[in-house]
């Protein structure tokens, strides 16, 4: 190659090969930079997004939490409940809500129901005769009331379902509730449709697509694999007519490739990520962000394309690829100009020399010093350094004769002392190796005993932490004990209390099975009285009819009868006197006998509050009793604990004290090994110091021999060179 086509390769390398290197690092930089943006940018863009649709269903979640607490608190008349829930239903946060029965029975805002059915939904909700409405068979039913065994507070946002009657496709937002006594009830229901939901999906797609391309897409999957919106219409939930009847479609991710699907599984596990995708039908790249949906059962997907993602970095490669082009022809240009202005000139210098150079080393040959340019400077100085070489020449050649014996001489001196150093240098490397053990022993030794001591000073930190858990321990078992002494004093204060307490209600039921009695006696007194009033009755009546019977035989008399019908007139007024009296006594004592038969039953739920108190303070007194030997025993069981902390404690001390003794030892060694490890390698360093020495001056004798036998060949050379010089 001509040296001017080397001197433009090389100024061009020298001018491009840092520019191109720059360039490609920038650029892979800049590549990583941008992708690691765009990553960032489209993970933020995703976690907006799902915080969007989470907040849209936390106020909906919220608001059935509520109204489900509602329930629990005691609004269970669905007239009043209803009044309540409609508010949302007015408001479109909700298309209705459902308040249904544990039976899988149910009650709807929106219409008034079934009136024969206390206002449930019906299959006619204007006929006696209709059969009442169910959702048990529904999966999210199934989950909060079927599959609820324990009973537990639940709450679920359901898989998109549609109505077969008015075509919509809704969502439910549910949560169990329950009764009074804290048994699970029903449910309560909130319905979305998903033109609701339309709206948000509408705005979110705008938004994606202005941001990033028509070709950006979004999915969202619940955790079952169902769709709950997919940019495809034919993949979202429809009605289709499948052997003549209508049947809800809901496709799901298992009917999508099988990368996609695996992406879903990592969604539906509740992970969250950026990675790359590629459709297989159309080979198109994307980036696939997916997320969970907090405070749902809901994932998001975003698929960008990548193509839109990298379009800027392309940009910037192709315009650094442009850039490099234009200056690479400025160079080569550049680089012609200067190697021909500098080649020219030494291609006369050149054939002047091939002249010179024909002459056998004739160094009587001289260059023309004709010009004033770089070439005849060169042939000056040329001239004077041929003459200079002349005279040197004729000197060389008069020394080279007596360089030759002096060569001799030195390469056989060389050859002697190149023989001593190789046995010192064997000595050496023995000493060497001797003081490399040692030193090896001495630093192993040495950082066993550095590990024994931080052994030991480890376990006297764990003796010394254990010590202080033991007095803890201690100190909190003493408080125990007394905790548990004062227990026990306060039960047997307590079962001392309820002795007399269960002494004075014996008392009391005896007392109160005296009254009983005694009432029992008054009540066969008071029905004794009562017959006799009955038959103080019958004499008054009967009084009375004779008294009449006088009066008409007096009458019969004449005026002989009149003093009889006097008397007959007194006896017949006091018979009604007696009859009268009679009647308020028998009034009287019939009220008498109510209230005795009243204050009976009193004092019979009295004697029975008696005995149920005397029963529950009889299980007091055991439960006491129980507690009071279970303390007993605690208390002996604290102590024998005390005792034995005590004796740990003690043992403790003493491997504390025998620890201390063995890191001072330690500490001791660790000083001798010190020293002596110091002297290893100081002698290691001596020795070593020594051998590199040697083979210096090794390597000083081999390289003197060598230039003492090529100084032999040179001082031949230079002799026949010499004299090859015509002078």
């Amino acid at each position: 190659m001509k040296l001017r086509t080397r001197i433009s390769l090389l100024f061009i390398g020298i001018a491009l090969v840092p520019i191109i290197l720059t360039t490609v690092f920038v650029s892979i930089l800049m590549a990583k930079h941008d992708e690691r943006i765009q990553y960032e940018h489209t993970r933020e863009y995703a976690v907006a997004t799902a915080h969007y649709l989470e907040t849209y269903f936390t106020t909906r979640t919220d608001l059935i939490n509520t109204y489900a607490q509602l329930y629990n608190q005691g609004f269970t008349s669905w007239e009043e409940y209803k009044d309540i829930v409609e508010i949302s239903v007015t408001e479109h946060i909700f298309e209705k809500i459902i308040l249904a029965m544990k039976d899988g029975t149910y009650y709807a805002t929106g219409n008034d129901g079934n009136p024969y059915f206390g206002g449930k939904q019906t299959s006619n909700n204007a006929s006696p005769n209709a059969t009442l409405s169910n959702i048990s068979s529904r999966d999210y039913f199934k989950y909060l009331i079927h599959d609820n065994t324990r009973e537990e507070n639940r709450r679920l946002i359901s898989d998109p379902v549609i109505s077969l009657s008015n075509k919509k496709r809704q969502i439910l937002v549910t949560q169990t509730i329950f009764d009074s006594n804290g048994k699970l009830a029903g449910i309560v229901a909130g319905s979305i449709t998903l033109d609701f939901i339309d709206t948000y999906i509408e705005k979110t797609n705008l938004e994606l697509k202005a941001k990033f391309s028509e070709d950006a897409n979004f999915i969202i999957l619940s955790n079952t694999g169902a769709y709950i919106y997919h940019w495809i219409p034919e993949l979202n939930l429809h009605i289709a007519t499948i052997d003549g009847v209508e049947t809800a479609v809901s496709p799901g991710i298992q009917d999508e490739n099988a990368e996609l699907q695996k992406i879903a599984s990592e969604v539906i596990k509740g992970k969250s990520n950026t990675v790359k995708y590629v459709e297989p039908s159309t080979k198109e790249k994307f980036l696939c962000t997916y997320l969970p949906v907090a405070g749902t059962a809901y994932s998001l997907l975003i698929l960008y394309p990548e193509k839109i993602i990298y379009e800027d970095l392309m940009f910037v490669i192709k315009t650094n690829i442009l850039v490099i082009a234009i200056i690479a022809l400025i160079v080569f240009i550049l680089s012609v100009i200067f190697s021909k202005s500098l080649i020219n000139p030494l291609s006369i210098l050149s054939g002047t020399l091939k002249g010179i150079s024909m002459g056998g080393a004739d160094l009587t040959k001289r260059l023309s010093e004709e010009g004033n340019d770089v070439v005849s400077d060169i042939g000056k100085n040329f001239n004077a350094f041929s003459q200079s070489l002349h005279t040197i020449m004729s000197g060389v050649k008069n020394n080279a004769h007596q360089l030759q014996g002096v060569s001799d001489n030195l390469h056989q001196n060389i050859g002697h002392t190149k023989n001593s150093l190789l046995e010192i240098d064997q000595n050496v490397a023995e000493l060497s190796n001797d003081a490399i053990d040692l030193s090896a022993a001495v630093e192993e030794t040495s950082s066993t005993i550095h590990q024994i001591s931080r052994n030991i000073e480890s376990l006297n930190m764990q003796i010394e932490t254990q010590s202080h858990s033991v007095d803890d321990s201690s100190a909190s078992i003493e408080e125990m004990v007394a905790n548990i002494q004062a227990v026990s004093n306060n039960l047997n204060k307590a079962k001392a209390g309820f002795a007399t307490l269960r002494k004075d209600s014996d008392t009391g039921k005896i007392a109160i099975e005296s009254v009983i009695e005694s009432i029992n006696k008054t009540v066969a007194l008071s029905n004794e009285l009562l017959e006799t009033n009955e038959v103080i009755g019958a004499i008054t009546n009967q009084t009375n009819i004779l008294a009449m019977n006088a009066a008409i035989e007096a009458a019969h008399a004449g005026d002989a009868g009149k003093g009889f019908s006097v008397v007959a007139d007194e006896v017949r007024k006091l018979a009604e006197d007696s009859a009268e009296q009679s009647k308020k006594i028998a009034e009287v004592l019939k009220q008498t006998v109510d209230n005795i038969n009243r204050v009976l039953e009193e004092s019979n739920y009295a004697n029975k509050a008696f005995d149920t108190i005397t029963d529950q303070v009889n299980s007091v007194l055991q439960f006491i009793d129980e507690t009071d030997s279970a303390m007993k025993e605690q208390t002996e069981g604290s102590n024998q604990v005390l005792e034995a902390l005590k004796k740990i404690q003690n043992i403790t001390q003493e491997i504390l004290s025998g620890s201390t003794e063995m890191s001072s030892g330690a500490g001791m060694i660790l000083t001798e090994m010190e020293r002596l490890q110091n002297i290893a390698v100081h002698l290691n360093t001596s020795s070593g110091s020594m051998k590199e020495n040697i083979e210096k001056i090794n390597t000083a004798i081999l390289s003197v021999a060598s230039l003492s036998d090529k100084n032999k060949e040179l001082g031949d050379a230079l002799q026949k060179t010499s004299d090859g010089f015509i002078l």
